[in-house]
């Protein structure tokens, strides 16, 4: 199988887990290294080149792009993996890391490897998720540690923010009767009523051994707040359970929204339901978080075929909501596809 730089990998299940964590992050993401000798990984980790020699020639190796970070990583993977750990050689670009930081980095991601890693299971999407928030954290120690105890205001408020949103999505997500109690208090329902009819964008359909995953992606508007906002994110999928029987008849209707009242540093509210497929919710609030979609509501409905998929299920929920991001107009795919045609918007329900 080949990675998209074009390199062969000869492991299998690494290949087909390298299609998965580049459907549900990006394309750039994961990629087969094209010369292990030439990677800056050498350069910026005594440790890592030391790995590298000691690698088998059947190894494959790979470049983990974080997303959403400038920092990569050369890992090694062994002919026998997942029965074999996967291993850290260094840092492939340390991007905005600065200096010294790239050795610590590199034992971070060691670390999540020992972690997240069991014999005969694929590790590479609990890696980025594992090691994705810390390495966040590592450069945000970094910033404060330029700026002193009181800087880094920016910045330092950019991962804050970040932290608490997800804070509050988990809490939000384990009390939905406290969260509907608020809603009503803040008269977001009422003003959700007086919201016209979404205009969904919708995904191709994506069949996997008979089960079948559809994505919409609506805008709600944040004129409202953000009482109305979060009254109205929850008013549009109970409008589109309502109106479309085909969605109402769906084994599972995961969803997740966010919304921003005020500009970027207005209130942020957001949360995402399972609705029986559990975690799903959750990696698809992860999807919008990377795309940095907000005021937008994600619906991905499951038709089960009776066939079980195990954790293959998460990239193709994923896939389909990254598709009907794009057809709505969110990331870049989807601002140019919408500037080439005129605004126009495909795949309406």
């Amino acid at each position: 199988m080949s990675s998209p730089r074009g390199t062969r990998i000869a492991n299998a299940a690494l290949g087909e887990e390298i299609d998965s964590v580049n459907a549900i992050y990006g394309s750039k993401v994961a990629a087969a290294a094209t010369s292990v000798a030439g990677s800056s990984s050498n350069n910026n980790n005594p440790n890592g080149s030391q790995d590298s020699r000691g690698a088998a020639a059947d190894d494959d190796h790979l470049v983990l792009q974080m997303p959403g970070q400038s920092v990569s990583f050369l890992l090694s993977f062994p002919h026998d993996y997942p029965d074999s750990c996967p291993r850290a050689e260094g840092t492939q670009s340390t991007g905005q890391l600065g200096k010294g930081q790239g050795q610590a980095a590199v034992e971070l991601v060691r670390h999540s490897l020992d972690t997240v890693w069991t014999p005969g299971s694929v590790c590479l999407f609990d890696l980025i998720e594992e090691a994705g928030p810390l390495l966040v954290q590592l450069q945000q120690q970094q910033r404060q540690r330029q700026d002193g105890a009181g800087g880094s205001k920016s910045g330092g408020r950019g991962v804050a923010t970040i932290k608490a949103e997800e804070s509050e999505s988990v809490a939000q997500h384990l009390r939905p009767e406290e969260e509907e109690e608020e809603r009503a208090r803040c008269g977001g329902q009422e003003d959700a009523r007086r919201i016209p009819a979404a205009d969904w964008s919708v995904s191709d359909a994506i069949t996997e051994k008979k089960s079948v995953f559809v994505a919409r992606c609506a805008r709600v508007s944040d004129k409202a707040g953000a009482g109305a906002g979060a009254g109205a994110a929850t008013s549009l999928l109970a409008d589109l359970l309502a109106t479309n029987k085909k969605v109402a008849a769906a084994t599972h209707n995961i969803s997740a929204w966010r919304m921003r009242m005020g500009g970027e540093r207005g209130v942020t509210v957001q949360d995402c339901d399972d609705d029986g497929e559990t975690a799903a919710g959750a990696r698809l609030l992860r999807l919008m978080q990377l795309m940095d979609v907000w005021d937008a509501v994600v619906v991905v409905s499951r038709w089960y075929g009776g066939v079980k998929l195990g954790p293959d299920r998460f990239r193709l929920i994923n896939q389909a909501a990254r598709e009907a991001l794009l057809r709505a107009g969110f990331g870049e795919v989807g601002e140019e596809e919408k500037r080439g045609k005129g605004g126009k918007k495909r795949g309406k329900k």
